[in-house]
C-alpha cells in the first residue's frame, strides 16, 4: 500500500473512535468536481460525513543503514459545516490531539512509528450549492524506524508515582579500572576493579508527592533521603533501586516549565 495512503487511512480510523461525528480521508482528488460532488451531498445525510484530504507529503530517508527509518510530514484539510465547527474544533483539540501526539504504533510494513500533531486552525470558509462550511487545517509528523525503538517506551518512576522526564533520560555505569602493562606488549591491559551506577535525569515539575520531596530536599539541604526509583523498560524488564539524591538542581525559566535535575545514586543499605 502506498504510503500516504496507509495514513490516510490510519488517519480516518483514528478520527472515526469519535461516537458522533464520522470522517473520511482521501490521500489524492482526481477530480476535485467530484470530490466536491460526494462531499456536499454527504452533508445533507442525516449522518453526514466529514471529508478530509491529505496533501504535500513529504518523506525523508534518515541516513542509517539498513534501518528504514524515515522522517514524514503531511497536511490535512477537513472540510466540515458551519454547525459542527465548534463540536469539531474541540474533539481535535481536545480527546484526537490526546491520541495523537506521541501516539506509537506498528505499521503495515511492521514498522515502528511516533506521530505528533500542529494545533488544528480555522484555514478557510467556503459556500458551495447553498451549504456554508469551514476548512480546518493540521500537520501531521511521523518518525518510523523497522529497526529501533523509541525512548517514549521507557517509563520512569519514584516512589510508585510515574513522572515525565525533561531530558537525561540515561543511566551511567562509572567503573573504575586498573591498567597492567605487560613486559614486550606496547597496549596495556585492563580490568574492572569497581563501578556504580549514576541516574541522572530531568523531570518536569508536577504537584506530587515524590517531587514534592525532592524539591524540598534540593531547595532546603537536606540529604540522605530515600527514594524507590522504577525503571520499566521496553519487552518487560524492570529495574527497581533505593537511591539517593547525589545531585539536585530546579530551573525554573520565565515562559517555560520548571524542571528539576536529579543525579541519583544506590543507596548504601548499611551507612543510612
Amino acid at each position: 500500500m502506498d504510503r500516504r495512503t496507509y495514513i490516510a487511512q490510519k488517519l480516518e480510523n483514528m478520527l472515526n473512535v469519535y461516537p458522533t461525528l464520522k470522517f473520511k480521508i482521501v490521500d489524492n482528488v482526481a477530480n476535485a468536481d467530484d470530490f466536491y460532488d460526494k462531499m456536499l451531498k454527504d452533508f445533507q445525510g442525516e449522518s453526514p460525513y466529514f471529508w478530509g484530504i491529505l496533501t504535500d507529503y513529504n518523506g525523508e530517508y534518515v541516513p542509517i543503514k539498513d534501518a528504514t527509518t524515515i522522517d514524514e510530514n503531511v497536511n490535512c484539510y477537513l472540510h466540515v459545516p458551519f454547525n459542527f465547527i465548534d463540536e469539531t474544533m474541540i474533539y481535535l483539540k481536545g480527546a484526537f490531539a490526546s491520541s495523537v501526539v506521541a501516539h506509537e504504533f506498528i505499521d503495515d510494513q511492521e514498522r515502528k512509528n511516533l506521530m505528533t500533531m500542529s494545533v488544528p486552525t480555522l484555514f478557510d470558509t467556503q459556500t458551495k450549492d447553498g451549504i456554508d462550511y469551514g476548512i480546518i487545517s493540521f500537520n501531521l509528523f511521523l518518525k518510523s524506524s523497522s529497526r529501533f525503538i523509541f525512548g517514549n517506551n521507557v517509563r520512569f518512576f519514584i516512589d510508585g508515582v510515574e513522572v515525565i522526564p525533561f531530558d537525561n533520560r540515561q543511566l551511567d555505569n562509572i567503573k573504575s579500572n586498573v591498567t597492567t602493562h605487560y613486559r614486550g606488549q606496547q597496549t596495556a591491559k585492563s580490568h574492572t576493579q569497581e563501578n556504580g551506577l549514576k541516574i541522572p535525569m530531568s523531570i518536569y515539575y508536577e504537584d506530587k508527592a515524590p517531587i514534592n520531596k525532592l524539591l524540598d530536599e534540593i531547595l532546603d539541604g537536606k540529604q540522605n533521603i530515600k527514594y524507590g526509583l522504577r525503571i520499566v523498560f521496553p519487552k518487560g524488564k524492570v529495574k527497581e533501586w533505593n537511591v539517593i539524591l547525589e545531585d539536585g538542581a530546579v530551573s525554573y525559566p520565565l515562559g517555560n516549565f520548571i524542571r528539576l535535575t536529579c543525579s541519583f545514586a544506590i543507596a548504601n543499605e548499611v551507612v543510612l
